[in-house]
């Protein structure tokens, strides 16, 4: 049914509930779940510089945290971690008919986003 389940988190409490939804899922038809956090970061002015108010390390343990919850259910799980533009995440998480994301080796068959 579904091979590959992408489920986008961010620090919310749907986050939560979408991860037991893909959680279930894969356990049903013996997929892989993976785990993307996406950091917003904000161009400052003039300068183009990106900041942003997540640190690396916290978008990562976010999404470590996740993807040991899912291994430890029984679960192949992966994370990834992606910066993008402040505004863009929705975009980067949209999904079509198979949805593709860099590092993957194929599309995923089903997306859920946190929120």
């Amino acid at each position: 049914m579904y091979e590959k389940i992408l489920v986008a988190i961010d620090h919310s409490e749907i986050s939560a509930r979408a991860l037991e939804a893909a959680r279930g899922l894969a356990s049903l038809s013996h997929g892989e779940v993976w785990v993307l956090h996406l950091r917003e970061r904000e161009v400052m002015g003039k300068t183009g510089l990106l900041t942003s108010t997540e640190s690396s390390d916290e978008a990562s343990a976010e999404v470590t945290a996740a993807v040991e919850a899912l291994t430890q259910a029984g679960i192949k799980a992966h994370g990834v971690v992606r910066d993008t533009v402040f505004g863009y995440a929705a975009r980067e998480t949209r999904v079509g008919p198979r949805f593709g994301l860099a590092g993957l080796s194929r599309p995923v068959d089903l997306a859920f986003r946190g929120s």
